[in-house]
């Protein structure tokens, strides 16, 4: 995550991390497809779970400098402007790794937007 700490210094904070793995426990082939179908519940409830059992960060990833942060409560994702879009990173173990990226569906025309927040999942 050192890399992350370079760049723009304003944008810090803004993506959310989670797991499944937290919620439900080890999976191992069926951790990508759970991780898929969480993001597909966060986007259709538009709510960001928090991540059980987090209690504090890692003292050698300087959160506070990067553009993640930890849900520590749900929270809506009603509020947004932008599109929603989550990031799903499956890293088998034998090295066969899968990422899907998702967004809400949006029927209207508009112009397209970088979106500002990520919820990213690592398995």
């Amino acid at each position: 995550m050192h890399f992350l700490t370079k760049g723009k210094k304003k944008n810090r904070q803004f993506c959310s991390l989670g797991s499944v793995k937290a919620n439900i426990g080890h999976l191992d082939a069926s951790a990508g497809i759970a991780s898929f179908i969480k993001c597909l519940l966060i986007l259709k409830e538009k709510k960001q779970p928090l991540l059980t059992g987090y209690e504090k960060p890692n003292p050698f990833i300087n959160f506070k400098n990067t553009p993640f942060y930890v849900n520590k409560t749900s929270k809506s994702w009603d509020n947004y402007e932008n599109e929603r879009t989550c990031l799903v990173a499956s890293l088998g173990a034998g090295g066969t790794n899968a990422h899907v990226v998702l967004s809400e569906y949006s029927n209207s025309v508009k112009e397209k937007k970088t979106p500002k927040k990520i919820i990213t999942l690592f398995l």
